[in-house]
């Protein structure tokens, strides 16, 4: 059998022609995707000029960040079309995206941020105008919060056919721990309904 037939070597200059348009495929690959890393640094001031210490600052792309120091300097390395975000408590949020094209590795970027004022309801405290024992007896019957959690524990009546138990569920019944847990939380259930009465 004659190996000729089968192997044709190629010729020099197809083979330079391929390997420069896979050269040439992989430099605009590369140009395409390759970012652009850049340091970020700066701080962070309120409106009154006052460095900010403890503020956030987030890459919320890669999910990474840092804190400003104590003079509200910070620095922090992303990456183009990144988004910063800086955030603190009693201010409002500053997000900026990185642009695309920089020129320089390392920029300043100085942020001021604006407070953000939340304004809770309202409460008013009286005094209680009765006697200790009426006041007591108002605080033990006010109903708390967990009661609706003991009525769940409340177990429902059997109907149907009389399930016989066998000694391992007797004994499990009696001895494990959600049985102790479920016997302490009826014994308080009880207690508190007979607070009630």
């Amino acid at each position: 059998m004659n190996l000729a037939h089968f192997y044709q070597p190629i010729p020099d200059d197809m083979l330079f022609k391929n390997s420069l348009v896979f050269l040439l495929f992989m430099m605009l690959f590369q140009l395409s995707t390759a970012q652009n890393w850049v340091m970020i640094r700066g701080g962070i001031f309120d409106i009154q000029g006052k460095a900010l210490s403890g503020a956030n600052i987030k890459n919320k792309n890669r999910l990474y960040g840092t804190y400003t120091d104590r003079e509200g300097q910070y620095s922090i390395i992303m990456a183009t079309a990144d988004t910063l975000e800086v955030s603190m408590v009693g201010f409002k949020s500053f997000k900026k995206q990185i642009p695309r094209f920089l020129e320089s590795t390392s920029y300043q970027l100085n942020i001021m941020l604006m407070p953000d004022t939340i304004f809770l309801k309202t409460a008013e405290i009286t005094p209680y105008p009765l006697t200790y024992e009426s006041l007591r007896q108002e605080f033990i019957s006010t109903p708390s919060v967990e009661e609706k959690y003991f009525s769940r524990l409340q177990t429902p009546p059997v109907t149907g056919p009389l399930i016989i138990g066998g000694p391992i569920s007797f004994l499990y019944n009696k001895y494990s721990k959600e049985a102790r847990e479920l016997r302490k939380m009826e014994a308080i259930y009880n207690n508190i309904a007979m607070r009630n009465r």
